[in-house]
């Protein structure tokens, strides 16, 4: 459990630096490697009889991975803290001897809370230029973002729908 607790530090230490620099990145991605092989040392020690929680355990460890500057630094944190909550849940439900939680499709849980984030961010601004609109005529740039916000606004219902179709087609196999 601390060799847990030590690798979500590090990923919230991290997640509050900033972008950093490529050094700085590279630097995270070495310590990030070396609690992950810790903690996967350490899950090898568990008995076979909780080869179920050890497997799946192992299997969210692979789903934090190291910042290469790629990703939204945003979405990045999204995805690496459900998969470090998720992973952190099983663990304690194992540490109390507790029933372990069911398991989740994470990258669909992931999908789903980085649409939200998307979202979220693009009502906000749209509320904004609305406001604005109220008190002063948008000039054509502004009518545009509005466009496009509407149109990202769409897309990320479309990717919901593709989502939830998925599921249903998984569900139903």
């Amino acid at each position: 459990m601390e060799a847990a607790t030590t690798l979500a530090i590090t990923i919230q230490r991290q997640t509050y630096r900033g972008h950093g620099t490529f050094e700085d990145r590279e630097g995270w991605g070495r310590e990030l490697m070396a609690h992950q092989s810790n903690l996967t040392a350490l899950l090898g020690l568990l008995p076979d009889d909780q080869r179920d929680t050890r497997d799946w355990v192992l299997d969210l460890l692979d789903g934090v991975q190291h910042w290469d500057g790629q990703d939204v630094w945003e979405e990045y944190r999204i995805r690496t803290t459900s998969f470090l909550a998720e992973l952190a849940a099983w663990l304690v439900a194992l540490a109390r001897g507790s029933k372990p939680p069911e398991r989740r499709d994470m990258t669909r849980v992931v999908a789903e809370r980085i649409l939200d984030h998307r979202q979220g961010g693009l009502v906000d601004e749209r509320e904004a230029l609305v406001m604005r609109a109220e008190m002063y005529e948008l000039d054509e740039e502004e009518r545009e973002r509005v466009r496009e916000i509407d149109a990202a606004l769409d897309a990320i219902q479309q990717e919901r729908t593709t989502l939830a179709q998925n599921q249903d087609e998984i569900t139903a196999s």
